[in-house]
């Protein structure tokens, strides 16, 4: 098994995840095409189609290091893995939010025009060399 998790920009569950992003484009037509995502979600991921990543971390209590940028337009409050576990706040989960300008979005977070987030980075590095 794993030793550690690191996550970021992750969202909480995946079914409730496209049906959010459904609902963006197609509206109550989310709703309709629901019974249709489920049954792909079910195919692809079986038993845990929309498992919630913050239960499932929190009940494994493998280490993990969670972040996300605070201007990610992406991965929104509702559907984020970030949000849900602060407010859960488990001991074995650490936290980020990226607020640098730079590096505060969703597909910035780690690199920008070529430039890493050499905060970022070091503070993953950190977080794995205290768990192994």
């Amino acid at each position: 098994g794993a030793s550690a998790v690191v996550c970021l920009s992750g969202f909480r569950a995946p079914l409730d995840t496209m049906r959010h992003w459904a609902r963006r484009y197609t509206s109550v037509l989310a709703d309709i095409e629901y019974p249709f995502l489920w049954a792909r979600q079910r195919l692809s991921l079986g038993d845990e189609t929309n498992e919630p990543a913050d239960e499932e971390l929190i009940s494994c209590g493998i280490p993990a290091f969670v972040g996300q940028g605070s201007n990610d337009e992406t991965v929104e409050d509702e559907i984020s893995l970030l949000y849900h576990l602060l407010d859960e706040n488990p001991k074995n989960v650490s936290f980020f939010m990226e607020e640098d300008p730079n590096f505060n979005g969703h597909d910035n977070i780690l690199f920008n025009d070529g430039v890493a987030n050499t905060v970022l980075l070091d503070k993953i590095d950190n977080f794995i060399q205290s768990v192994i």
